[in-house]
């Protein structure tokens, strides 16, 4: 699944995403897109995608996360390994760090879409 879905946003594949997941619980997504943003890396976990990799991965590292998401496994290319491994077991609260909430990210991309 790609995080952009229309010429409109760059957030919509994430809420996609969630619905799927939660109508269909068994469903195993592997998020392909351009953005190797970490927030974008674990915004997609959260919402149920097994696996993300960018577009530009080699064709055998595509294969292998295919075949990996489908076996149920968790697949990552280099990239966005790295935003899964400093994934904190237990992230602290948004407001304490004086970090935005997921919630308050999504409102802002769509903030800037309405330029």
């Amino acid at each position: 699944m790609d995080l952009k879905l229309t010429a409109g946003s760059g957030c919509e594949g994430l809420g996609l995403c969630a619905k799927v997941v939660d109508r269909f619980p068994e469903s195993r997504i592997l998020v392909l897109t351009t953005f190797a943003d970490e927030w974008l890396v674990r915004e997609a976990i959260r919402e149920g995608a097994k696996g993300y990799v960018v577009k530009d991965v080699d064709l055998t590292e595509l294969l292998r996360a295919i075949r990996a998401v489908y076996r149920g496994e968790g697949a990552f290319d280099s990239r966005t390994a790295s935003a899964v491994v400093s994934w904190p077991r237990r992230e602290p609260d948004a407001e304490a760090t004086g970090q935005i909430t997921p919630r308050e990210r999504e409102i802002l991309c769509l903030l800037a879409q309405a330029r």
